[in-house]
């Protein structure tokens, strides 16, 4: 829907071409009142070619007195006449003329010398067939008028929006966030394999059945308040044919409510179906049909987060966030008030007026302006790389039309504004210099002026020195055992085991051991010749006896030294069975510590650079800064990591072999980086645990952004695509 930007010069050069024109509003025009943050402005919809148009309350007085019986000149003498301070200028009434003439929304007088006019605004519709060519995120190509069919099962589109209906949707979204909880372990593994090319089909085919029935959501809930729908088509996203639905006479409603309403439908409707897509998947086994509705869960979910909900993309987000905002085309006003405080802060052009209308929109305007603009742009960077990664060519071809629709079409418009706009008469030297004082500048802070070089590494740190601690015997952990980092003396007990059987098994050996006492003493006098056999059995029962009281000892698992107590599981729970031989954890030396970690070997230019300083955070002391020393930089392509934590799985930056339990096998090169902490009195309320994780940061010399980036972006092109 288009709205009109107006000027606020009275006078235009231009006024020779429209003020002998003759026309009014075609008959099929039909216009609505509508009130936007306490301002009223009127809604204009031709029911011939379903355009629509918004205009201001000023200009709509201006509108409604054209007529075939008077020159454009005279209605505007008389509009001067009735009320001055409300009156449109000329170049107002040019835009507005221009703007319904591209609606088709006027007839003429015949006599009228229109051509002339025509010609006007041929560059224009040059530059909107241009615009729907780069637009290629939404090219549009209607099929087919759904409107007798929707008035057909309109009874339908009442019960299913009515009372009855809605309590229907609500115990399906509660059965849903039940099946979502029952499931959600599992519900995330196969996303894995979205896009290998087994799935695309079935991909693409949940994708076209999610958007079929989000569109005649908001096809059918737009006629249930009453409107006409009269398109439906296919629209490319990113090259991909998907179907729309055309609800833009929702726009015409009177109450916000129900604009709001048909604005969220087809978010509601997509849910509802991902929920019963979730119900099927949650019911079924592996087959095709599990899978085509686990492909419908995932596009529904993806592209209603990304795109549908999302107000930053001009979806059903940004009709909704407009109509809450009460700022009719919001995307192109923020685009305009940023062109405008670009124009009169930056470039100093004179003359140069906000389209804000308040205080609250010259907030909202720019800062929408920006959010979205670095949104989309952040958005076509993740898909471009999410679709590389799988398919190299297609996401060159799409990174290749958005360099040219965000840099190479702006950068001609900038030339051809610098020397053919007629706004800058009188400034363009001045509004040059300035412009090319920034280049210069912006070209020198990016090339030319060093600033902060660094890198950041995870790792773990570990003592120089540790003593590993066992298990003697098997048994289960009691209430009685130590936390990790508990300061230890040697043998303090760390953990009590309980094993009721080795008393058992100690009560009977001592039985057995008494008895043969009495047997050895019986045989001394009455069968001397059984005394040797006795002895073997009481010497094999005696060394028993012994291992027992060993392992009894043993349920007291003590420090071998003095030191820090670090426990092999995140947490000790009591009643856990330990078995015999099983590592405890570690008692470690707190004189000396080092830091290990690993770099993907793209990183290789650090061997070349100056290394000015390294500092050492641990996760969950941020606050407290350590120093290191003695940096090391090792080529360490055996393939194995020092620590899971180091591989993408455990939050690091290697990428490791799915299949490996231990997550310590990579599948890419690696160095491995090593460097001394320094402790002193500074450091005395850092608490040091072996294998925690840190983050060292290393500082480099002094380098340009422009270099800086350039390196990140062939270390990426290296790892993902080896570019």
């Amino acid at each position: 829907m288009n709205t009109v930007d107006l000027s606020t010069q009275t006078f235009s050069s231009s006024w020779h071409r429209v003020y002998s024109l003759r026309c009014e509003l075609r008959p099929s025009v039909q216009v609505k009142r509508q009130l936007f943050d306490s301002r009223v402005w009127y809604v204009m919809r031709d029911g011939m070619n379903s355009e629509w148009f918004k205009i201001s309350e000023e200009a709509y007085n201006f509108v409604a007195r054209m007529s075939i019986d008077q020159t454009i000149e005279e209605v505007w003498y008389k509009t001067v006449e009735s009320d001055q301070n409300t009156t449109l200028s000329q170049e107002e009434v040019i835009q507005i003329l221009a703007q319904l003439h591209l609606s088709n929304m006027l007839i003429y007088d015949q006599l009228s010398d229109t051509e002339s006019f025509i010609e006007r605004f041929n560059s224009k519709k040059s530059q909107e067939r241009l615009s729907t060519f780069l637009g290629f995120m939404s090219i549009k190509i209607p099929l087919w008028d759904p409107d007798r069919l929707f008035n057909k099962t309109l009874p339908f589109i009442k019960f299913m929006f009515g009372p009855i209906g809605l309590f229907l949707y609500l115990l399906l979204i509660v059965s849903g966030i039940i099946a979502f909880l029952n499931n959600k372990e599992i519900i995330f593994d196969p996303s894995q394999g979205i896009l290998d090319f087994d799935n695309l089909f079935l991909l693409y085919m949940g994708f076209a059945v999610t958007k079929s029935i989000h569109e005649i959501g908001h096809g059918a809930l737009c006629k249930y308040f009453g409107g006409e729908v009269h398109i439906i088509g296919l629209m490319f996203i990113l090259f991909t044919p998907i179907p729309y639905c055309d609800a833009s006479s929702s726009w015409g409603f009177r109450h916000r409510r129900e604009r709001l309403l048909v604005a969220a439908a087809g978010i509601g409707v997509e849910l509802g179906v991902a929920i019963i897509a979730l119900l099927i998947w949650s019911a079924t086994a592996p087959g095709l049909l599990n899978s085509f509705c686990y492909n419908i869960m995932f596009t529904a979910s993806v592209s209603t987060v990304l795109f549908n909900a999302n107000p930053l993309l001009r979806f059903d987000g940004y009709h909704i966030l407009v109509d809450i905002l009460n700022i009719p085309n919001l995307f192109m006003k923020s685009r305009n008030q940023l062109k405008y405080l670009t124009k009169r802060y930056i470039l100093g052009v004179r003359g140069a007026k906000s389209v804000a209308q308040s205080f609250r929109e010259s907030i909202i305007l720019p800062a929408y302006g920006i959010v979205s603009m670095v949104y989309w742009i952040a958005l076509m960077i993740g898909i471009i790389a999410f679709i590389a990664n799988q398919y190299l060519d297609l996401g060159l071809l799409i990174a290749v039309a958005v360099i040219i629709l965000t840099a190479v079409v702006p950068l001609l418009k900038l030339i051809k504004y610098f020397l053919f706009d007629d706004t800058l008469d009188g400034q363009r030297k001045r509004v040059f210099s300035i412009s090319f004082l920034i280049l210069v500048t912006s070209t020198a802070l990016l090339t030319a002026i060093p600033v902060d070089n660094s890198f950041r590494v995870s790792g773990i740190i570990k003592p120089t020195s540790t003593q590993k601690v066992y298990s003697s015997t098997s048994g289960y952990i009691s209430d009685e055992f130590l936390d990790s980092g508990t300061a230890l003396v040697a043998n303090q007990i760390i953990i009590q085991l309980e094993n009721p059987e080795l008393f058992f098994q100690k009560s009977a050996t001592q039985a057995k051991q008494k008895e043969l006492q009495q047997r050895l003493q019986n045989a001394l006098v009455n069968n001397q010749h059984e005394m040797e056999a006795l002895n073997e059995q009481l010497d094999s029962v005696n060394q028993y006896l012994t291992t027992i009281e060993n392992d009894i000892l043993g349920l007291k698992v003590k420090a071998p030294e003095s030191g820090i107590w670090t426990s092999h599981e995140t947490r000790l729970s009591p009643g856990e069975f330990i078995a015999r031989g099983q590592q405890l954890g570690t008692v470690t030396h707190d004189h000396t510590w080092e830091f290990i970690g690993v770099i993907p070997q793209v990183q290789t230019y650090v061997f070349a650079s100056f290394i000015a300083e390294t500092t050492l955070k641990l996760h969950g002391q941020e606050r407290e800064t350590l120093t290191t020393t003695d940096l090391e930089i090792i080529p360490h392509d055996n393939g194995i990591l020092p620590s899971p934590a180091l591989g993408i799985p455990g939050g690091g930056s290697i990428a490791v072999e799915p299949s490996d339990p231990t997550g310590l096998k990579a599948t890419e090169p690696f160095f491995q980086i090593k460097s001394k902490i320094l402790l002193n009195e500074s450091s005395a309320n850092v608490k040091l645990m072996h294998g925690g994780l840190a983050t060292l940061r290393v500082e480099l010399a002094p380098e340009p952004l422009a270099s800086q980036i350039h390196r990140s972006l062939s270390q990426y092109l290296q790892k993902h695509f080896r570019i």
